[in-house]
């Protein structure tokens, strides 16, 4: 157990210190996955299976490697880390249900993919739903372990800086403090603090001690519990995904009910909040979660039947008019993989 974890503190050291070199090898490896995925009409669908395995790979070791960049922030300025951190140390089912979470949201796709491709359209929608049912179970889960507040894009821990700035910093601290025997903190050195010619430095000390509302006020409370009318528009938006499935197995894509249905449990979930937004009582964290939702409306434009009775023959028109012109015809492929990913997958028009 001690060999495990001496060689992860290892890992995470080189993964911190090689941090541009590994994004750069990440964003290669993506792109070429970007490439093959669909463009080959003879092996088309183990092209796909293929891409999209090292895409969710990918995904998977890249939370990761969230956590290691996010952890050694020391910055109480970013809201969003420092309540996700209190969150996930605040209960061990918490913790596990979060990563579970967020492993299956990155292996969704390529489980969608791979049904279709071994069992056919009406099995891949069965699996999809059973995929959507334990998802809202983790996400109800996560909501009562939170004592009823918002839930967050993600309950994880995000990179808000860029390595090599921490890696800078982390350089600068400890040529600036040193660490006491009996209580381990840094502690900043008086040299640093004193002398005319190193003036800046103190104002720089200050200022990044500087406490702003949301680094001024406890973790737990830049997101609030809800009062009732807000935990049942919660709810909803939780078990929507559900709802929306089961009404598309019942009636199919063609029909509209499952999209009016969805649509409008949607905006219900707003309606519910109304009086809070209207009030300004949110808290910035909630102000980012309900414009990330609002963005997310922009899926029903991309969802059937709307898209195929309004986008996609424009679309197609489009990609026409390119494919006749020598040039235009290179920048085709862009539109032709976000075509077949629409019309073939659900998970690319979900949003959630």
């Amino acid at each position: 157990m001690a060999d495990i974890n001496v060689n992860l503190r290892k890992y995470e050291n080189f993964v911190f210190h090689h941090s541009t070199r590994i994004n750069t090898a990440d964003n290669i490896i993506r792109r070429l996955t970007h490439l093959v995925h669909g463009r080959y009409k003879g092996n088309y669908k183990d092209f796909d299976f293929i891409a999209e395995s090292i895409y969710s790979a990918l995904n998977i070791l890249n939370i990761y490697h969230e956590s290691i960049f996010a952890n050694r922030e020391k910055s109480r300025s970013d809201p969003f880390n420092r309540y996700n951190k209190n969150m996930l140390n605040s209960s061990s089912t918490y913790k596990q249900i979060a990563y579970s979470l967020s492993i299956i949201k990155n292996l969704e796709i390529l489980i969608e993919v791979g049904i279709n491709r071994k069992f056919g359209s009406k099995a891949r929608y069965q699996v999809i739903t059973q995929i959507e049912i334990i998802k809202a179970v983790c996400r109800l889960i996560l909501f009562y372990l939170s004592n009823k507040r918002m839930l967050l894009s993600t309950p994880l821990l995000e990179r808000k800086t860029d390595p090599s700035v921490i890696v800078k910093k982390e350089k600068e601290e400890n040529k600036t403090t040193w660490t006491g025997n009996r209580t381990g903190k840094k502690i900043k050195n008086i040299e640093f603090l004193k002398g005319a010619k190193n003036s800046q430095n103190v104002t720089d000390y200050v200022m990044s001690q500087a406490l702003n509302p949301d680094s001024a006020c406890d973790a737990k409370d830049l997101v609030r519990p809800l009062p009732n009318i807000r935990v049942f528009g919660e709810i909803l938006y939780i078990i929507k995904p559900v709802v929306y499935l089961i009404l598309l197995r019942e009636y199919g894509v063609k029909s509209w009910k499952p999209w009016i249905v969805s649509l409008t449990m949607e905006l219900f979930c707003y309606i519910t909040s109304t009086n809070a937004i209207i009030n300004n009582s949110l808290t910035s964290l909630e102000q980012q979660e309900y414009k990330r939702r609002a963005l997310q409306l922009k899926y029903y434009f991309i969802r059937k039947p709307f898209f195929d009775e309004f986008i996609r023959p424009t679309m197609v028109k489009i990609i026409d008019i390119m494919q006749d012109n020598f040039i235009l015809k290179y920048g085709t492929g862009f539109l032709e993989f976000n075509l077949h990913n629409w019309d073939n997958f659900y998970y690319s028009t979900a949003g959630m």
